[in-house]
């Protein structure tokens, strides 16, 4: 038949019964390979290529130094995850690729980073992780992390407390505690936001080493806040009637676990209270699994039910 043998339709004569769905194995085919997504963003984030858009490509090439025909490429895998678009010979941001730039400003920028070096250094023993399942106890990428990409960590994990948690600071009353003590990264970010709105709070911020590089205590709350270099396994140098463990005990195994909440037991004062922010698993659903799976590989941690934390809390003596 010729094509003029058909008039032209009208959108209005169109309508889906339901919306398309792939094959069974055009989705398992995606899911394996899921690390081209992590890795493609990250090289866009590392050669800043989204920065300053709408743009040619020729520009963008000459801003980023990238070969033409292989900016292109690039440029067309980011159109495909839509974080781009190209229309009328330009490169333009979706409303997904603006949550990415401008990259010192969008902590999920630096989360791509993070996740890709988490990839590179982590997921490749999966297999030597499950093997030696709590015998060896794999050495946390940041520990050694150049100054660079702990940066881009602390950015990352800075970005996903403060919209994480930040509805605790509506839906708990801080006016019952005086001392507050928090142990990592997360809680930095809520025990600085909690200082700022109760001025009579005074806290603690426990970490190792990493934890501090680069962080500087704002000058209003000096008087108030205390970093101290510390390991949550040894006995807490101070009391507090609030201790915050916003996601840090899932990187411990539960005999590390239980040691550190025998620790806050002796630090925790009469009448305090326990704040642990964590991802829960559940036996009847699959949420949390490649968290609990990350966790294996990156520090020998891991996610537990309600029922393995009360556990816990039973034997620690909570």
């Amino acid at each position: 038949y010729s094509l003029q043998s058909f008039p032209p339709r009208r959108a209005s004569d169109l309508a889906g019964i339901r919306p398309p769905q792939r094959p069974l194995w055009q989705q398992l085919s995606a899911d394996m390979v899921g690390f081209w997504r992590t890795e493609t963003i990250a090289c866009a984030i590392r050669f800043r290529v989204l920065e300053d858009l709408p743009a040619t490509t020729t520009e963008i090439a000459q801003r980023t130094n990238l070969v033409e025909c292989a900016l292109a490429r690039l440029l067309r895998a980011l159109w495909e995850l839509d974080i781009v678009y190209y229309q009328e010979d330009s490169w333009n941001l979706t409303e997904k690729g603006q949550l990415l730039s401008p990259a010192d400003e969008k902590f999920l920028a630096a989360a791509a980073v993070m996740w890709s070096d988490v990839n590179y250094r982590c997921w490749h023993s999966l297999e030597q992780s499950l093997l030696n399942h709590m015998l060896t106890v794999p050495r946390l990428f940041k520990a050694s992390a150049s100054d660079e990409k702990l940066a881009d960590y602390h950015r990352a994990i800075d970005g996903y407390a403060a919209n994480d948690f930040s509805i605790l600071l509506e839906r708990l009353d801080w006016e019952q505690h005086d001392k507050l003590i928090g142990v990592g990264r997360s809680a930095k970010v809520l025990l600085e936001q909690l200082l700022q709105q109760y001025s009579h709070l005074q806290a603690r911020l426990l970490g190792d080493v990493y934890l501090f590089k680069h962080l500087t205590i704002p000058a209003s709350l000096t008087a108030r806040y205390v970093l101290q270099l510390h390991s949550p396994l040894h006995p807490w140098p101070a009391s507090a009637d609030a201790i915050l463990l916003p996601r840090v005990l899932h990187y411990y195994s539960d005999s590390e676990t239980l040691t550190i909440l025998r620790c806050i037991e002796q630090a925790l004062l009469y009448g305090g209270k326990i704040y642990l922010l964590e991802t829960l698993l559940e036996e009847q659903t699959p949420q949390g699994g490649l968290l609990d799976l990350n966790m294996c590989v990156e520090s020998g941690g891991q996610l537990r039910t309600l029922a393995g934390w009360q556990q816990l809390f039973n034997q620690s003596g909570l």
